[in-house]
C-alpha cells in the first residue's frame, strides 16, 4: 500500500515521506495501517516500488496487501495525475460503511468518484457488489481495466472476456467505449467503436493518450470519431460463420437453418449488421437478426403488417428460451431493448424490405432474397455495404 499513518496519526503517502525524509530517514518512524491499525514498514524500492507493508497481516487487510507492483505503479502514476487537474483527491481511502477502499477518491464538479484499477480478474458479483455499495452511498464508481488484461487480436480487433466485459461503459451520446490505463507505458488507452462480430470478438479502436494530452473531463466523459472497417468486417463474419459451423455443437440456430433448407454461408448480407447496441446481447448479430427475419418475414407474405412490439415479443421468447443471449451485467432495460429493435427496423427500410406506414408500423414490402451461391451471396454483400456506407446508415 502507498498510504499509513504516523506517530500522531497523521496520514502520509510512501513518495510524499521519501521527498521530505530521503530514503534513509524515512525508516526511522513507526507507521501503522489505516485499516487495521496494525504496524507497518517502510520497503524502499530498488526492483519494485517502494510502498508499506504489514508487519504481520491481518485478515482484514489480506486482500489489499497482495497488488502487484503493475497495480501500485498504475495507482502512483494516476494519483498524480488526477492531483494536478483535481487538488482533492485521496489515495487508499477506506469507507468503513462499505468495508471497500478505491483506490483514488476524488470530488470533480460536484460528482464524488471512487476509482478501481482493476488489473487481475474478479468476478461479476464482486464487481456487481463494489459498484452498488458505492451507488447507495452517494458515490460514483469508476473501474479502469488495466491494459495487461487487453487481448488485442489485430490492429482494430479484441478478444472480450466476460470480466473484461464488466468495464463497458457508454458516453454521454451512448457510445460504448472501455477505459484502460498501462503504467508500463504510462499511457491512458480507450478502446472505442466497438462492433461485436461473435460473443466475445469485436471491431474496436485503440485510442492511446499520454497523461499529459488526457484532460479529466474528456477522460471521464469521451468523445471519439466513430469509424468502422468494411472489408474487414466481412472478413471476419465469414470466420464467425465458418466457427458457427465448425466448432460449436449441434445448436438451435443451425439446426433451424437447415429445417428450412438455409446455409449460414448464404444468409442475406443484412443478418450480421453492426449495430450501435449490438453490445447489450451477447449473441452474435449474425444469429439473433436472422432470428428477427425467420420470425417476422420468413414466411409472411409481401403487404403483411408488422409491429416494432410483436418484434419485441417474439424476441424475449427466443431470450427466455435460450436462443438469444442478453449481457446480463449491462442490465439492458425494456427501452434500450426496444430501441435496438427499432435500429434494426430502420436499417431494413433503407434496404426497401420494409416500409414504416406511421410510427412503429411497418409494411413487408420486398421478399428477404436468400443467395443461392457464395458467388451470388459476395456480390449481394458487396452491393449492400455499399449502399449502407454511402448513406452511413449502419455504424455511428
Amino acid at each position: 500500500m502507498l498510504i499509513a499513518k504516523n506517530q500522531t496519526g497523521e496520514t502520509v503517502y510512501i513518495g510524499d515521506l521519501k521527498q521530505k525524509e530521503g530514503l534513509c530517514g524515512c525508516k526511522d518512524d513507526q507507521y501503522y495501517c489505516p485499516l487495521c491499525n496494525g504496524k507497518v514498514i517502510v520497503k524502499l524500492g530498488v526492483q519494485r516500488m517502494s510502498h508499506f507493508a504489514h508487519v504481520q497481516l491481518s485478515p482484514t487487510c489480506a486482500e489489499y496487501e497482495r497488488e502487484t507492483e503493475y497495480h501500485l505503479q498504475a495507482k502512483k502514476q494516476l494519483y498524480h495525475w488526477v492531483k494536478k487537474q483535481c487538488p482533492n483527491v485521496e489515495l487508499e481511502v477506506f469507507l468503513p460503511e462499505l468495508k471497500q477502499r478505491p483506490d483514488l477518491m476524488f470530488t470533480f464538479k460536484g460528482r464524488t468518484y471512487c476509482l478501481e484499477y482493476q488489473c487481475s480478474p474478479i468476478s461479476e458479483e464482486v464487481f456487481e457488489k463494489r459498484s452498488n455499495g458505492y451507488v447507495r452511498n452517494g458515490l460514483s464508481p469508476l473501474w479502469i481495466l488495466g491494459a495487461n488484461r487487453i487481448q488485442r487480436k489485430q490492429t482494430n480487433q479484441i478478444t472480450l472476456s466476460k470480466f473484461q466485459s464488466l468495464f463497458l461503459k457508454r458516453n454521454h451520446t451512448g457510445a460504448w467505449y472501455i477505459p484502460s490505463y498501462c503504467p508500463s507505458l504510462n499511457t491512458f488507452i480507450t478502446i472505442t467503436n466497438l462492433n461485436p462480430l461473435s460473443s466475445n470478438t469485436m471491431q474496436c479502436d485503440y485510442n492511446f493518450i499520454p497523461p499529459s494530452k488526457q484532460h479529466l473531463p474528456h477522460w471521464l466523459n469521451p468523445i471519439f470519431q466513430n469509424t468502422f472497417y468494411v472489408s474487414n468486417w466481412r472478413k471476419e463474419v465469414q470466420q464467425v460463420k465458418n466457427n458457427i459451423i465448425r466448432f460449436h455443437k449441434p445448436n438451435h440456430f443451425l439446426q433451424e437453418l437447415y429445417m428450412k433448407q438455409l446455409h449460414p454461408h448464404l444468409l442475406p448480407p443484412y443478418a450480421g449488421v453492426p449495430l450501435r447496441d449490438n453490445l447489450l446481447l451477447e449473441t452474435s448479430p449474425i444469429i439473433w437478426q436472422m432470428y428477427v427475419l425467420l420470425d417476422n418475414l420468413f414466411m409472411s407474405k409481401e403487404g403483411s403488417i408488422l409491429t416494432k412490439d410483436n418484434v419485441y415479443k417474439r424476441l424475449i421468447i427466443r431470450i427466455k428460451r435460450n436462443h438469444i443471449k442478453v449481457r446480463r451485467h449491462l442490465k439492458p432495460s425494456d427501452s434500450q431493448m426496444m430501441a435496438l429493435i427499432k435500429e434494426y427496423l430502420f436499417l431494413l427500410t433503407k434496404c426497401q424490405i420494409l416500409k414504416e406506414i406511421r410510427p412503429n408500423v411497418y409494411r413487408y414490402e420486398n421478399s428477404v432474397v436468400m443467395p443461392c451461391s457464395m458467388n451470388e451471396a459476395s456480390k449481394f454483400e458487396e452491393q449492400f455495404y455499399k449502399q449502407m456506407t454511402n448513406e452511413q446508415i449502419v455504424w455511428y
